[in-house]
């Protein structure tokens, strides 16, 4: 049951978290034509270390302790060794990578926040109703302004004539 409590929370969920992921969609998008996927394999499973860090500063109550960073190293280490043969570097695909880690980190804080320290009065369905609806809005936008619907069912990419 869709259960949206009031068009403030609305709002609030609305005009942020889709905002923040649609960028993280389309900053992954972009560093997937400038790096290799292991690349970015690599890098963004460091994102979790940053998402704790930023928390631990703004002391968000979290209980994070010794083999809880010991596994998420554990986790990099992993696949930085199944991925170490196809990790290229560039500087604008680092940089790429780097812009979708802040966005993927923000939008997981802000939900968190929502969801937990200044919680909406929305139902998970209501969650994803306005996810999907801001979402498929943007995308559409983008979509167009970058010729990018036109060449979604072409191999060359062209429009069709």
């Amino acid at each position: 049951l869709i259960h949206i409590g009031s068009l403030r929370d609305a709002l609030r969920w609305g005009c942020t978290v889709p905002l923040l992921f649609n960028a993280m969609l389309v900053s992954s998008m972009f560093a997937m034509r400038h790096n290799t996927l292991g690349t970015i394999a690599v890098f963004r499973n460091i994102a979790p270390l940053f998402t704790l860090a930023i928390e631990r500063v703004f002391r968000v109550p979290i209980e994070v302790d010794g083999p809880t960073i010991a596994s998420l190293l554990t986790i990099v280490l992993g696949v930085g060794i199944y991925h170490a043969a196809s990790i290229q570097f560039s500087r604008v695909g680092l940089t790429a990578i780097g812009v979708n880690i802040v966005f993927a980190v923000l939008e997981r804080i802000l939900q968190r926040y929502l969801l937990a320290q200044e919680p909406v009065d929305l139902s998970k369905p209501g969650m994803m109703l306005l996810n999907n609806a801001v979402g498929i809005a943007i995308n559409g936008v983008l979509l167009v302004a970058f010729g990018e619907a036109w060449s979604a069912g072409a191999a060359d990419g062209e429009p069709p004539a």
